[in-house]
Parts: C-alpha cells; structure tokens; sequence
C-alpha cells in the first residue's frame, strides 16, 4: 500500500475531529447513574435506580456560572422557584440546581415540577448523575420521608424534559402551604455548555402554577452548521499544512 492510499480526504479529517472533540466533551470524572429519556432515578429504599443521596452536586462542578437565582411563582401557588448553574472547569459541562417552596395562604401542596419549555431544551442532553441534597422540609406523605427530596427524578421519553415527581402511589413527601415547606436541592449534572432561563411548571393534580429556571440552551441549526464548517475547514488546513512540509 502507497504512502499516498493513506492519506485522508477532509471530510474523513473533519469527521474524525468532530468525533475526538465529542468524546473529550461527554468525558467526566465521577461515577453517575445517567438519566435517559423515558427513564427515572429513584431515591434509595425505592425500586432502583437510585439517585445520588444525600450528596449534593458533584465537586467537579467548581465555577459558579449563575448564583441561586431565585423567581417568583404565577398561578395557584405562592413562592419562588429558585436555580443556580454551575460548570466543570475542565470540560465546560454544566450542572443545574433547583429549589421549590410553598408558601400559599390557601391550603394546597406541589407534589411535581417539570422543567420544559416549547424549544425542548433538554432534547439531545445527557443527563450524567442527578439527585437531591436532602435539605429541605416536606410533610411525609404515607410511610415517606421530611427532608424535601422527591421521590423520583425523571425524563419524558419524547421531549426529554426533567420533571421532579414528590409523592407516588400514596408514598413519599408533599410541599404543602400550611408548613411553609421547601423542596431539598434537586440537581442534575449534564453535558450541556450553554444556558437560559426556561418554564417550570408546578402540579397538585388540579391547581397549578409557572415559574422559571435555569436549563440547557439548545445550538441554533445556524450555529450547528457553523461549527460542522470549522471542523471542516480546520481539516483542509492542517492537510495543506502536511502537504506543503
């Protein structure tokens, strides 16, 4: 076989960097129990998986990106729904933290809150590790639990929204008004780079409620294209670079 039969064309090059830039993105230096669409991460004494409990966010996770910002709730609910990001200096990942309280007159309680809005921007995230902290102050609901974490943190299998399920089947805890309660930080540590403010919505079965937090920003196609350009014409260059030495 020729030197010459070996050489790649830049379309094999930019193929080539795009993958190695995509493996050093997703790589992480923790254990984790990943979040799939369609799939849910259970707290310990429940049917696994489990999530991470009572850890908070993995400490790689060190740049504080967005402070513990907090936004007030629109609807049947009174409170604030409460995030923070933060990044993995190492490889740009980004974690979301999230806190909920209830703080209605009327007597009502949030049993879930699901994270989405109409961009989807979960969609095409990998979702490594997530969990709660178990900071909080909840009413156990049956034989369940006080300290604000929920009973499961789950993915939607068609728009991979993240949603934090309270109570399930007559177990696990409620934010309920007349106690003033505050969900423990919830957390999701992720492979996404860039970030905005997103919906949150907050449910009792009938009454509900809007707020906002921040997520995952998804690329624009116009930015995707970009970077398919870059790495291809990256390649051309470092090609016409061999070839001219």
């Amino acid at each position: 076989m020729s030197h010459h039969s070996m050489r790649l064309s830049p379309l094999a090059w930019a193929v080539a960097i795009a993958i190695a830039v995509f493996a050093v993105n997703q790589s992480t230096s923790w254990g984790a129990a990943p979040l799939a669409p369609g799939g849910a991460n259970r707290r310990p004494g429940l049917p696994a998986p489990d999530y991470t409990f009572p850890s908070g966010i993995p400490a790689n996770f060190s740049v504080v990106a967005v402070p513990l910002t907090n936004v007030p709730y629109v609807g049947t609910f009174t409170g604030f729904a409460s995030s923070e990001v933060l990044r993995d200096p190492n490889t740009g990942n980004l974690a979301f933290g999230y806190r909920f309280n209830n703080l209605s007159p009327i007597a009502n309680e949030i049993n879930r809150v699901s994270i989405d809005d109409p961009s989807h921007p979960w969609t095409g995230v990998n979702i490594f590790d997530s969990g709660s902290d178990a900071s909080g102050v909840s009413t156990p609901v049956g034989a369940g639990w006080a300290d604000g974490s929920p009973y499961d943190i789950e993915r939607d299998g068609i728009f991979s929204s993240v949603a934090a399920q309270f109570s399930q089947l007559g177990l696990g805890t409620s934010l309920e008004s007349p106690n003033q309660n505050t969900s423990a930080l919830i957390w999701v540590a992720t492979n996404a780079k860039r970030f905005a403010l997103t919906d949150v919505s907050l449910l009792d079965g009938g009454p509900g409620g809007t707020s906002m937090v921040y997520g995952p920003l998804v690329p624009e196609p116009t930015t995707l294209l970009l970077s398919v350009i870059g790495c291809v014409g990256g390649a051309i260059m470092f090609r016409r670079r061999r070839q001219t030495n």
